[in-house]
């Protein structure tokens, strides 16, 4: 639990397995009610070659700076869970952004900024949902994408739903 301070990381994987045993998933949750949390990367439930990993963070208050990219949901089977009821997401990736690939990022308040694309249910296999009601601000840069398929597998694209309401 964060609650005041900063912490900085390289990368951060949250719920994922070791590399050198790629067949377990691991359960992570990182809840963060204030400070600063910064990394390179942020993979949430895979990680890696991890399979059938869960990811949760919670986000109440707080700064959450990613440099590059967050992925949530990688892996076989993997899955991540992102509540975000206040503080801020920044996600700086230049070429790619936000990753909701096998999981849900539901937002009630704060801000998640993603300097490049916003990607929902995007891959072979995986379904993404992005919620977003009450105070919630999302501002993307580059593109919004809901639904879609990897250039290495352009034939099967992913499920992705995106709900806006004022809940």
């Amino acid at each position: 639990k964060l609650s005041g301070g900063t912490v900085t990381a390289s990368n951060a994987i949250i719920g994922g397995g070791f590399l050198g045993n790629p067949g377990t998933g691991g359960l992570g949750t990182f809840e963060q009610t204030g400070g600063t949390f910064q990394t390179g990367f942020l993979n949430m439930g895979g990680g890696g070659f991890a399979q059938k990993g869960q990811g949760n963070y919670t986000l109440s208050s707080g700064q959450l700076i990613i440099d590059n990219n967050l992925v949530m949901g990688n892996g076989v089977g993997g899955t991540a869970q992102f509540i975000q009821t206040g503080g801020s997401v920044q996600v700086n990736s230049p070429g790619f952004g936000a990753y909701v690939q096998n999981g849900t990022y539901a937002m009630s308040g704060g801000t998640l900024n993603v300097a490049h694309t916003l990607f929902v249910g995007f891959e072979s296999g995986y379904t993404g949902n992005f919620t977003q009601t009450g105070s919630a601000s999302v501002t993307v840069v580059t593109d919004l994408t809901v639904g879609g398929a990897s250039p290495l597998t352009p034939n099967i694209a992913g499920i992705g739903n995106y709900t806006l309401g004022s809940a």
